[in-house]
């Protein structure tokens, strides 16, 4: 899913016993999620935002409201 969603960089092979990934690097995409993810102030707010509003998220939606979180956090909001 990573891959397909292009965090990641991997390649899909067919084998007898079904589909696996090669993953080969992280994307500029995936650096960035990282990034944005790994400040603890910036994923402390966005869980808890998302808690009250009691929704769930997709990795796109999570993406984008830690972007939105990490530029407001630096000021450039």
């Amino acid at each position: 899913m990573l891959v397909d969603k292009g965090l990641l960089v991997g390649k899909l092979f067919d084998t007898y016993s079904g589909s696996s990934y090669s993953i080969t690097g992280i994307s500029w995409e995936g650096y960035d999620f990282l990034e944005n993810a790994r400040n603890d102030t910036i994923w402390k707010k966005v869980m808890a935002d998302s808690k009250a509003k009691g929704t769930s998220m997709t990795m796109v939606v999570l993406n984008g409201l830690l972007t939105k979180a990490a530029q407001k956090y630096a000021g450039l909001d």
